[in-house]
């Protein structure tokens, strides 16, 4: 069976710049337009915390005010104002446009979908929503450690987990810590059946 057709979309992200010269920002909404369907939806929402986190001092009121009217602009609301009434093309030239000193767009992204709002959530949840810290959590339990899964010897089973850390970006990190204590980090050179190998500045506080 084939597939159905795909339609070319595009976005823009809506980003608030408070302070240009420093390049920092804090990504504000998402704007996708599907030119075929003659789909422009925009989900935009200002984090007034991230934006205070990023600079104390901007009011985040007025910034929030200029996106609500972007994102009814975007939804083609008539009481937003003569731009809403234009052409949806239109108002998506516009929505893409930089029109403030603080509120920036993106440049302007393409590729192909079959359902725009779906793209449009998926951009908005992946760019601009903020992960929720009660969803940040990741599985350890790869594998557990019985009795008759481990290695006849301490060097065979390191072996196996150093080999299963190969993935990992630094595997042969390692904390020394002594009965102080007095704990330093420091990368694994080698190991065999004396125990393991790692450099230091023996002038130092790890030496």
């Amino acid at each position: 069976m084939p597939e159905p057709p795909r339609s070319q979309f595009q976005y823009a992200l809506l980003r608030v710049v408070p302070h240009i010269e420093r390049g920092e920002f804090v990504n504000a909404g998402v704007v996708v337009f599907c030119r075929p369907l003659r789909f422009l939806k925009g989900r935009i929402r200002l984090d007034p915390a991230r934006l205070r986190a990023l600079a104390p001092a901007v009011d985040p009121e007025p910034i929030a005010a200029q996106l609500d009217l972007m994102a009814r602009i975007a939804d083609g609301d008539e009481r937003a104002g003569r731009i809403a009434k234009l052409d949806p093309s239109e108002r998506f030239h516009w929505l893409a446009a930089p029109s403030s000193t603080v509120i920036q767009p993106s440049p302007v992204h393409t590729g192909l979908c079959d359902e725009p709002y779906r793209i449009l959530t998926r951009l908005y949840e992946s760019l601009v929503e903020p992960p929720a810290v009660s969803g940040m959590r990741r599985s350890y339990s790869l594998a557990g450690l019985s009795e008759e899964d481990a290695e006849p010897t301490w060097l065979e089973q390191f072996s196996r987990w150093f080999s299963e850390a190969g993935g990992l970006r630094e595997p042969n990190a390692m904390v020394v810590e002594t009965s102080a204590p007095n704990a330093r980090i420091v990368l694994l050179k080698g190991f065999d059946e004396r125990g393991f190998t790692f450099f230091t500045d023996t002038s130092s506080a790890k030496g």
